[in-house]
């Protein structure tokens, strides 16, 4: 009895002690981070081994300020989907992500802390290594697909009514004055023509949402471009275009759809992108060996999946580009390293949020406007991007052949993207948008 008592107390204190630790970490994260970086900026060795996640370096910008919403206009009324939520409760659910981000995306060491549970799956041979996110390992090639296990929803839910309404909105918006407009669906990790996939598991929510959306804006006259289709034609294996280790596209894939894109622009809106410009023997190819750990990646730890590689296509011709992300403060003008580039995501290998896939555009601001001031066969045009993570990528090949680019995060774009639309005036309107992203009637689909 008093043996059992001792396991008990010994079993207690271990994991009173290894809660304790992981405390100790997580506010030492917090103090390392705002206090001696942020405030003293002690930015050195031993600061860069301590703290997993380093600062965004965002600043606010009143965005509804600058590009306010029409008050009087029935027709600008806020949908029902889109009302803001209670004050009281954006502040909660603002101070869960920072509890949230430092005790799980800023704990020190997590991908090797998390090591011991791998181990345990695999002894045990278990497949759903995380059922919160639902992830599989098909044992494909090896590769990790999110899975659609235990994903139930009814018609209701695949009902994409307020979807069409949205883009079929800004579309006629933009008929009125003269801007055309594209609606890419990119990719996800499933390939609906993988017959011996969908027969064993069937299709995901996400992807049948997106086939219905599809379905409906080209039914609606919505000029639509789905790489799904164009990766399937081509031949491609639609599992090895995205990293083992994350649900993003690998940059590879991301470079050939942004030649797609600008094909497409060119054979029917007018454009004149120069082919070359999308061939990779154009480009250097550097390759970064074991250096992306993605979502996926963090949730199957790395007993499952070691990091990705990365690459980054250079240019072998001059590039003199400018760089304005107005909440970053940036206005840099110079070579395409010097300006599409984040040094950051490749100064050292990163497991929070995406590391250096996060680099190419600079993630996702609110707003990016990128000008080319070398020659190119678009001088005259000019696009604007409505894009989420998927297009950091294309914007930076993108930008390389026309003269102006603008990209708008629709999430963290606070103003009215009419508004903002109206001021700048481009020639062309795209929608960038990955399957997931149409799950369900959010502020990326609020256009007003």
């Amino acid at each position: 009895m008093n043996c059992e008592k001792t396991c008990r107390t010994i079993t207690t204190v271990s994991f009173v002690a290894l809660i304790a630790v992981f405390l100790f970490l997580v506010l030492g994260q917090f103090v390392i981070k705002n206090v001696f970086i942020e405030i003293f900026q002690m930015d050195n060795f031993i600061t860069d081994m301590s703290v997993t996640g380093g600062s965004d370096g965002m600043v606010s910008v009143d965005w509804e300020a600058l590009y306010p919403f029409e008050e009087s206009a029935e027709e600008h009324a806020e949908p029902e989907a889109f009302k803001t939520e209670n004050p009281l409760l954006s502040k909660v659910r603002s101070l869960i992500k920072v509890v949230d981000m430092y005790s799980n995306d800023y704990l020190p060491f997590k991908e090797y802390v998390k090591v011991p549970s791998g181990l345990f799956d695999r002894l045990i041979d278990n497949r759903m290594v995380d059922t919160n996110n639902i992830y599989l390992r098909t044992g494909k090639d090896g590769l990790i697909v999110r899975s659609p296990f235990y994903q139930e929803f009814s018609g209701e839910e695949l009902d994409v009514t307020e979807l069409l309404k949205s883009v079929t909105g800004l579309r006629d918006y933009l008929d009125s004055m003269d801007i055309d407009f594209l609606y890419v669906q990119a990719p996800i990790k499933e390939d609906k023509y993988d017959e011996e996939y969908v027969n064993e598991y069937g299709l995901s929510y996400e992807s049948q949402l997106a086939d219905k959306l599809v379905e409906g804006l080209k039914l609606l006259g919505v000029n639509v471009m789905d790489l799904r289709a164009e990766l399937h034609e081509q031949g491609m294996d639609c599992y090895d275009a995205f990293f083992e280790t994350d649900n993003h596209w690998k940059i590879e894939t991301a470079f050939w759809a942004t030649g797609m894109i600008a094909q497409e622009l060119n054979d029917e809106f007018g454009f004149r992108f120069d082919v070359n410009l999308f061939n990779t023997e154009n480009y250097e190819k550097k390759v970064y060996e074991n250096w992306v750990q993605g979502t996926i990646g963090r949730g199957v730890t790395l007993v499952n999946a070691p990091y990705d590689d990365i690459s980054v296509f250079i240019p072998k011709f001059e590039t003199s580009l400018n760089m304005k992300i107005p909440n970053l403060n940036m206005d840099k003008t110079g070579s395409f390293l010097e300006t599409m580039i984040n040094p950051v995501g490749f100064e050292k290998r990163s497991t929070v949020y995406h590391g250096a896939y996060d680099a190419f555009a600079y993630s996702k601001p609110p707003v990016t406007e990128v000008t080319n001031y070398l020659e190119t066969q678009n001088n005259e045009k000019t696009i604007l991007l409505l894009r989420e993570s998927f297009a950091g990528p294309v914007i930076t090949y993108l930008s390389l052949g026309i003269e102006k680019l603008y990209a708008v995060t629709p999430e963290g774009f606070m103003g009215s993207i009419e508004e903002y639309i109206r001021e700048v005036q481009p020639d062309m309107v795209i929608i960038l948008y990955t399957a997931p992203t149409t799950n369900e009637v959010t502020s990326k689909y609020d256009f007003r």
